[in-house]
């Protein structure tokens, strides 16, 4: 048994908030600028964009849809933080609330930019192992006006079982300073 993540399996989200930390945090770093009071945003549940919450905790005033328990943990005494968790079963992997979107409450929302990651970029499409949170950051990608997908260097070059979307679904790519050129630059003909 492996903790790492496979094409097929993702490792646990315990684990991977342990992965790449340094990374993470350039990344939230970056991604916060584009974030004002007033405004109304949504995080999936990954450890990447953990990190852009626990920025958010002294930012405000601030309206944040989330299905992952730690972003609630972090957010849920912020006084000037408006939390709306959503629906779904809990996934103890994932440790996230994951569901069919239409029963999830995702499609009630409209948002003015949404923050999502993934485990795997290749030739400018994205990917996940399993096909529930593929369907979950679908969903989560259609209720932003701006839509933001925040890659590391290490999940460049990789695929995994399920295509999620093409990167130019995205309107706002940060990656890190990591990323290969060629990457970046076949990205910014797309």
């Amino acid at each position: 048994v492996s903790a790492l993540p496979t094409s097929v399996f993702e490792s646990s989200s315990a684990f991977r908030i342990q992965r790449s930390s340094e990374s993470k945090e350039k990344l939230a770093r970056e991604a916060i600028k584009f974030i004002e009071p007033g405004m109304s945003v949504m995080l999936d549940d990954s450890t990447t964009v953990l990190a852009l919450a626990r920025l958010l905790s002294d930012f405000g005033p601030i309206t944040v849809i989330t299905n992952y328990r730690p972003n609630i943990e972090i957010l849920s005494d912020c006084p000037d933080v408006r939390l709306i968790v959503l629906g779904g079963t809990y996934s103890r992997t994932h440790d996230s609330f994951i569901g069919i979107p239409n029963l999830t409450g995702i499609e009630n929302y409209a948002v003015d930019a949404v923050f999502l990651s993934t485990s795997a970029m290749h030739e400018g499409i994205t990917y996940h192992q399993e096909h529930d949170v593929v369907l979950m950051k679908r969903a989560m990608l259609h209720t932003g006006t701006r839509k933001f997908l925040l890659l590391d260097e290490s999940k460049i070059g990789k695929t995994s079982l399920n295509r999620f979307v093409p990167a130019s679904d995205f309107t706002d790519l940060v990656l890190t300073d990591a990323t290969p050129p060629d990457v970046i630059s076949q990205l910014r003909e797309v």
